[in-house]
């Protein structure tokens, strides 16, 4: 219905209304429609025609998904080229992304216990993540994220060398597979931060761990294997 309002639509875009505030002509039309709504929606809930404010309960359309940049085919040896430049730990996390799939929690919540070598087998069961400035463990996303995977022989054998490297390690020991060089498990955003870092300083497309994910999944896709069962 209709009700009385001291403002309306037509005195706003009105020169002769406002002769003392030109300036108001120059605003955005969607602006004022926006602003005369405001208004409008006030007036009801003040006069107690609304019994609440409806927008409470709207649910905002989402954004336009961000597109996830991926390695392709040509792009993957040079990928591999550079990681002979990054620490034994990052190569390693960044190969469990690419050639496993694993998500960026998953690979900092795996311990040393979770990797079989000889039966090239990984047990995935545990994330890390990082809330408040605190790490925080705990299960997989879902029981389905909870599995064993076979290790690609290449993955294994750089497995062994970081494990293997910490033998004589000066640091305390701790029990994650993935550290920061210190002995420290690495804050989530370090081994982003150095992935980035990584592509920059080798002139390679920029590739998040999560786009290193998708990377796997295309791969397993183009080999034949459908999005369900890779899913």
């Amino acid at each position: 219905g209709h009700f009385k309002c001291s403002l309306q639509p037509a005195q706003i875009l009105n020169p002769d209304h406002h002769s003392q505030r030109r300036e108001i002509l120059y605003l955005p039309f969607q602006f004022i429609v926006f602003i005369y709504d405001f208004f409008t929606l006030q007036n009801l809930l003040y006069t107690n025609q609304l019994a609440g404010n409806p927008c409470k309960y709207a649910n905002l359309p989402k954004g336009t998904p961000k597109e996830i940049r991926i390695l392709y085919r040509d792009e993957i040896q040079d990928f591999l080229n550079a990681l002979a430049d990054a620490s034994l730990d990052d190569k390693v996390a960044y190969e469990l992304a690419l050639f496993m799939g694993l998500r960026r929690s998953e690979i900092l919540g795996l311990k040393e216990a979770d990797v079989d070598i000889v039966n090239c087998v990984l047990y995935v069961h545990n994330t890390r993540h990082s809330v408040d400035g605190k790490f925080v463990d705990s299960n997989t996303k879902t029981k389905r994220s909870t599995r064993m995977l076979a290790i690609p022989e290449f993955v294994a054998l750089d497995i062994a060398r970081l494990i293997e490297s910490r033998k004589n390690f000066k640091y305390e020991k701790v029990e994650y597979l993935i550290q920061d060089g210190f002995g420290n498990a690495p804050h989530p955003e370090t081994i982003s931060t150095r992935l980035k870092r990584l592509e920059k300083e080798k002139g390679l497309p920029l590739v998040s761990m999560h786009g290193l994910r998708h990377t796997y999944a295309s791969l397993l896709n183009a080999s034949g294997i459908d999005m369900a069962r890779i899913s």
